[in-house]
C-alpha cells in the first residue's frame, strides 16, 4: 500500500499542472508548493519567506522558468527522483540549498542567480546536473556534489559550461564535477 503524507501548503498529485504568476508568501508548512508524480510547468513565481522549503518536487517532470525565492528557510526548490529544466531564476538568502538535485533527479539548469545561501546547488544520490550561464555571490559554497544516502551507492555528478572556474565547491570521492569551456 502506497501511502503519501503530503506536506505542502499546496499540494498537487497524479497531476498535470501549468502554474504562472504566482505569488506565495509566509508559508508555513513543511514546503510551500509540493508536486508529487506530476508533470509541472512553472513561470513567473514569487516566493518569498517560508519556514522550510518553497517548493518540493518529488518523481515529478517539467519545466521551472523565471522563479525568484526569497528568505527561504530550508531548500527553495527540491528534487527527488525528478527530471527538469530550470531557466532564468533567482535565489536570495536561502537558509539551506537554493537547489536540491536528489534521489536519481536529472535537472538542467540555464542562466541562475544564487547569492547569500548556504549552498548553491546541491547533486546528491545518484542525480545529474547540466549548468549553464550562473551567477553565484556570498553563499558558503557554490556547488556539492556527494553521496548522502549509502542506498544510492553513487554520489552526484555536475557538468558545468562556461561563465566562472573560481567558484566554491565541494565533491567526495564518489561525485563528480567538470567544468567545459
Amino acid at each position: 500500500e502506497n501511502l503519501y503524507f503530503l506536506t505542502g501548503a499546496v499540494n498537487f498529485y497524479n497531476s498535470n499542472i501549468d502554474i504562472s504568476n504566482l505569488n506565495l508568501k509566509n508559508s508555513m508548512a513543511e514546503d510551500g508548493i509540493n508536486f508529487v508524480n506530476s508533470s509541472v510547468k512553472l513561470k513567473n513565481i514569487k516566493i518569498n519567506d517560508t519556514i522550510s522549503d518553497a517548493i518540493d518536487f518529488d518523481f515529478s517532470n517539467g519545466k521551472v522558468e523565471n522563479i525568484v525565492a526569497s528568505n527561504i528557510k530550508g531548500d527553495a526548490l527540491d528534487f527527488s527522483g525528478s527530471n527538469f529544466e530550470i531557466s532564468n531564476s533567482n535565489f536570495r538568502n536561502i537558509f539551506d540549498k537554493a537547489i536540491s538535485v536528489g534521489e536519481r533527479s536529472n535537472i538542467n539548469i540555464d542562466n541562475i542567480k544564487v547569492k547569500n545561501s548556504d549552498i548553491g546547488i546541491a547533486v546528491k544520490d545518484g542525480s545529474f546536473t547540466n549548468l549553464r550561464k550562473y551567477y553565484f555571490l556570498e553563499n558558503k559554497n557554490d556547488i556539492s556534489a556527494y553521496l548522502k544516502k549509502p542506498f544510492y551507492e553513487k554520489g552526484g555528478k555536475i557538468n558545468i559550461y562556461g561563465g566562472s572556474k573560481s567558484l566554491t565547491i565541494y565533491s567526495d570521492e564518489l561525485s563528480e564535477i567538470k567544468f567545459y569551456d
